[in-house]
Formats: C-alpha cells, sequence, structure tokens
C-alpha cells in the first residue's frame, strides 16, 4: 500500500532483508536520533517556558499504557495519535502496546501522530521500542517535511539514524508505518519525541566570536587578523582585541620606541617607530653624528684634547705638547718636550740636558763632572775627586767599601792640594 500523502522518505526497520522467511522471536529497541538546524536564534526559548538551549525538552510521548484495548487512536502528553490507512488485519492496543497482526502477507498500518509544533527547534529525536513475532516484521519511521533515505536495519542491534529538517518548518507530524506477515504481529511502544532549541551564532571554533553552544552558522563570525587576537570567551560574546594601537602595522609588542628628531643623533628614521625624545642624543661644540639613521648613531668627539678648539682647526691636539692646550695658549704646532726639557706656561723649558750621559738630567745631578770618580755612578752621590787621581773609568759606588776607599786617600793623598771633594 501506499503512505499517506504527507509521507516522504523513511527510516526502515526490518526484521530480515528477506521478507519470505518464517522466524521466531526477535525483538528490538529502536531509537532514532533527528538532528537539524532551523533559524532559530538564543532568544527563542520565550516561545517554549522551560526549554534549556543544552538540554533536551520532551514534546510529545505515547506508552499506551491508560489507552484502553484495542483503541486505534488515543491521547498523548503533547497531543494525540490515531491509526490510518489500515490494510487487512487487526490494529490497536493491546497490552500496553500498540499492536498489528495483518491477515494478509505485507499488510501494513500506520500509526501517527497529531502535528508537532517545531517552532524554535533544531533538531527532534525519536524513540519507540519495536518487538516482533519473527524476523520478517518491517517498520518505517516518517516525518511530513524531513528528508531521509530508506535504510534497512540489521536484526538484533542498537540503531540510531538522523532526521534532517527543511529550514523554516513550524510543525510536522510522525508517522510509523507497520508491515508483517499473515497471522504474524509486530508493536510499537514507549514513543517518545524530544527537541533541542536552535541556537543561531558563529560556529568557528577559530572566530573571536564563537558560540559554542550553537547549532546553526548564521555568518556572523569575525576572525582576527595581523595583530589581532580574540578575548576568550566561547559563547559568542567574545571580541577582537586590537594589539596595533597606532595602526602601523607593528604588533604592540613588538613596537620600537626611539629618537624621531632628525636633528639628533640617534634620529631613527623608521616610520613605525613610537617617538620618545627623551632618549635623543645632540652634539653640542665641536660634536658631530656619526650619520646612522636608524637609532644607532652617535655623537662624535670633535675635540678630543677638550681645549676648546675643534680639531678641524686645532694646529696641535697632541696633550704631551707643551702648548696643546688652545683655551689657554696660542693655537701653534705642537711644542713637545724631550730628554730632559720640561714645559712651563705653555712653553720649552731646557732641562740642561744630560752633559755627562748618565741618564740623569744634569738638574738632577749631584754629580755631572766627567773629571769626578763617581760622575756616572746610578747613585748620584756627590763627585768624588782624587789627586792623583787613580780611579778606574767607573766608580763602583756598590762594591767599593770605605776602608779602601780611606787606605786609598792614606796612600795617594797630596798635602800640597789635599782631598777636593764637590
Amino acid at each position: 500500500m501506499s503512505l499517506s500523502s504527507h509521507v516522504q522518505p523513511r527510516l526502515l526497520i526490518a526484521g530480515s532483508s528477506s521478507r519470505g522467511s518464517d522466524q521466531e522471536g526477535s525483538q528490538f529497541l529502536v531509537f532514532f536520533g533527528v538532528i537539524a538546524l532551523l533559524f532559530l536564534q538564543p532568544l527563542l526559548p520565550h516561545q517554549h517556558p522551560g526549554h534549556s538551549l543544552s538540554a533536551q525538552t520532551t514534546i510529545f510521548s505515547e506508552d499506551f499504557s491508560d489507552e484502553s484495548s484495542g483503541a486505534t487512536s488515543g491521547t498523548s502528553v503533547g497531543g494525540t495519535w490515531s491509526t490510518v490507512s489500515i490494510d487487512a488485519g487487526a490494529a490497536g492496543v493491546n497490552t500496553s502496546k500498540f499492536r498489528w497482526t495483518p491477515s494478509g502477507n505485507n499488510n501494513q498500518v500506520e500509526w501517527q501522530s497529531s502535528s508537532i509544533d517545531l517552532s524554535g527547534y533544531g533538531s527532534l529525536n525519536v524513540a519507540f521500542d519495536f518487538t516482533e513475532s519473527n524476523n520478517n516484521g518491517d517498520a518505517w519511521i516518517t516525518l511530513s517535511n524531513s528528508s531521509i533515505s530508506s535504510v534497512a536495519i540489521a536484526t538484533d542491534a542498537s540503531y540510531s539514524s538522523v532526521f534532517t529538517l527543511s529550514g523554516g518548518n513550524t510543525s510536522t507530524v510522525i508517522s510509523i508505518l507497520l508491515e508483517q506477515h499473515s497471522g504474524k504481529f509486530v508493536t510499537i511502544d514507549n514513543i517518545i519525541i524530544t527537541g533541542v532549541l536552535d541556537v543561531s551564532g558563529c560556529t568557528n571554533a577559530s572566530a573571536c566570536n564563537y558560540n559554542s553552544a550553537a547549532t546553526t552558522d548564521d555568518g556572523s563570525c569575525t576572525l582576527p587578523t595581523g595583530c589581532e587576537t580574540c578575548s576568550g570567551a566561547t559563547d559568542g560574546t567574545g571580541t577582537v582585541v586590537d594589539n596595533d594601537a597606532d595602526n602601523d602595522g607593528v604588533c604592540d609588542a613588538d613596537e620600537v620606541t626611539g629618537c624621531t628628531d632628525n636633528t639628533a643623533c640617534n634620529y631613527d628614521s623608521d616610520p613605525t617607530t613610537d617617538t620618545d625624545n627623551a632618549l635623543c642624543v645632540y652634539p653640542s661644540g665641536c660634536d658631530t653624528c656619526s650619520g646612522e639613521t636608524d637609532g644607532t648613531g652617535t655623537v662624535v668627539d670633535g675635540d678630543v684634547d677638550n681645549d676648546g678648539v675643534c680639531d678641524a682647526s686645532d694646529l696641535c691636539t697632541n696633550t704631551s705638547a707643551c702648548n696643546y692646550d688652545g683655551s689657554l695658549y696660542t693655537n701653534a704646532s705642537c711644542v713637545v718636550p724631550t730628554g730632559c726639557d720640561t714645559c712651563s706656561g705653555g712653553a720649552l723649558i731646557d732641562g740642561s740636558g744630560d752633559s755627562d750621559s748618565d741618564g740623569i738630567c744634569d738638574g738632577n745631578d749631584n754629580c755631572s763632572d766627567t773629571g769626578a770618580c763617581n760622575f756616572n755612578d746610578p747613585a748620584n752621590e756627590a763627585c768624588i775627586f782624587l789627586d792623583p787621581c787613580s780611579c778606574t773609568a767607573s766608580w763602583d759606588m756598590v762594591t767599593s767599601t770605605v776602608d779602601t776607599l780611606a787606605s786609598v786617600l792614606a796612600s795617594k793623598v797630596n798635602v800640597s792640594t789635599g782631598v777636593k771633594l764637590v
């Protein structure tokens, strides 16, 4: 037989892939999970008081426990039910179950709910118990505005299938079509239809306004770019965090602060450099800049002897010269003392040389007379003269003893001249 006009593609629950066999005692518990996404926004719960976005809500149920035996229609929680399109056979409530016993092979009956309000629901879950007296019983479930292909279900298993609702649907009718061989029966029981409200929002977990509860993507996702990051909320309230306050393309964490005054030696010409001219270093006096414009420039000292005369015009920058200080003396070529010479008032003072070439300047030499026995003695003692002189070329005051000297003096003394000590 054909289904009623509202029945579209259906899910088949079959006791066997072959209807010709006649086997006994098979029972199935079938759970149909129907998940479909509509256009509901999170504000819709006022249409269904008490509904939770995160929990299923029972919108229709029937266990036939309050129905009279043989009843072919009745009142359910959330609506009513009825029996339609009956082939030859017996249909109705039997021992708190809806039972179909056909009088011909492959005869069918259709159990049908009243219209169920879908407003605001994003998914429907349909569950019921299915029992048959052999493996040849079949069952289909359809929603009047669903889209699902028929699926054959193997024996002795638990099953889950998905119905997809078309967008904009506001109601549906649940139909369960039963089929069996003559003289056998099938039953259904504990029909429960639950719904989950649709939540519209951003479903991209990489987006800043990602809503982990959203079931329908509404195209509102905002993804971070460049320096941007997300605030971290995952309930749809997340925002984009800028991280480039001056919009120069350099992230705040990577910003460089420097001197942007082009008259400073450490001027940084990079347009992304943040200005802090307290860092600027300027030349003064004879100083100039090294010339870099990337913030690494330095001050070049233009007065190495610090005499106030710039090196470019300073005729003497040797600080060893007597006249190097241009702030005190005439800017002239360097006069550098050598040997025993010294400086005074920017002029060279002759140190009288070292006439005896003993390495001691004459001004400090206690004996510079080359006629003395000890003129070149490093001990720099007063001159010692002997007459007649019997000194060697080098007078060694270290190895000579007082006794030796006295002996020499005693043997060599000239009474007329005596010993001349200078």
